[in-house]
C-alpha cells in the first residue's frame, strides 16, 4: 500500500484503487496526515487521520475540513470508513465536547498491535486538540496516556518494534514559553518522563547548527 504526499502534507483526500491509495485534490493543507493499516485477526483495518486547515480568503476557499477532523477507519477496504467517537475535542467556549474531532497528527500501530495516535492544534481556536497521545487495544475505544497541556501543538512519536511498551515522543508548543519538548514512555504510556520535568532524566540535544534558533521545533527533530 502506498500513500502519496504533496510537499509535507497529504493534501485533501484519497481514493482507492486496487491495493494502493492515491492523492486526491488541490494544494491544500493538513487533511489526511497519516494512513495506517491494522491486520486484525485477517481483517485489514485502514486508519485515516484527519485534520483541516485555514486557507486566505484570497483563495476564495476559507475553512477547508476543520469540521470532519477526527480518526476515521475503514474494515471494507477503504469503501466505507466510520468516525471514530470517541476522539472527539473539548469546545473550549460551551465547555463541553464537540462534534468536531481532534486533528490527528500520526497513527503508529504497536508491537502488540495496540493502536496509537497523537494531535495537532486545530485552526478553531475553541476546540481544544494539540499536544495528547491516545491509544487503543481494540481500535474502537482509546484513552489518552499523555496530554502536553493547553501549550501544546504538534505531536509526533515513534513505537518500539519489540517492545510494545517503548514510546518516544516529539512535541511542539504553541508559544515560546516550551516551543520543544522531548518525553518517553516505557510502561506503554502509563508513566513518562519529559525534559520539562522538575528533574529531567531527559534533556533537549545541543543543536550542531548554531544558526538554527533555539526554539525552532525542527531543530531536535529526532524522529
Amino acid at each position: 500500500m502506498e500513500v502519496h504526499r504533496w510537499g509535507n502534507n497529504l493534501d485533501a483526500d484519497f481514493y482507492h484503487s486496487g491495493n494502493v491509495f492515491f492523492y486526491r485534490g488541490k494544494k491544500r493543507k493538513f487533511y489526511i496526515n497519516d494512513i495506517k493499516v491494522r491486520n486484525n485477526n485477517g481483517v485489514s483495518e485502514v486508519y485515516a487521520g484527519v485534520s483541516g486547515a485555514y486557507v486566505g480568503i484570497s483563495f476564495n476557499d476559507g475553512w477547508q475540513g476543520l469540521s470532519q477532523a477526527g480518526l476515521y477507519k475503514s474494515t471494507d477496504g477503504g469503501a466505507t470508513f466510520t468516525k471514530n467517537n470517541s476522539l472527539l475535542a473539548l469546545n473550549t467556549t460551551t465547555g463541553l465536547t464537540s462534534t468536531t474531532g481532534y486533528s490527528i497528527q500520526q497513527i503508529e500501530i504497536g508491537a502488540d498491535n495496540a493502536v496509537w495516535v497523537s494531535t495537532r492544534s486545530s485552526r478553531f481556536t475553541n476546540i481544544d486538540s494539540g499536544g495528547r497521545i491516545f491509544k487503543s487495544t481494540d481500535g474502537n475505544t482509546f484513552s489518552q496516556v499523555y496530554n502536553v497541556g493547553s501549550s501544546g501543538s504538534r505531536v509526533n512519536f515513534t513505537l518500539s518494534k519489540t517492545d510494545a511498551n517503548k514510546i518516544y515522543a516529539f512535541m511542539q508548543g504553541v508559544g515560546t514559553a516550551e516551543p520543544i519538548r522531548i518525553a518517553k514512555s516505557a510502561d506503554g504510556g502509563t508513566t513518562w518522563q519529559a525534559t520539562n520535568d522538575a528533574t529531567p532524566v531527559l534533556t533537549l540535544p545541543t543543536a550542531t547548527d548554531t544558526s538554527i534558533p533555539a526554539n525552532d521545533f525542527t531543530r531536535d527533530s529526532l524522529l
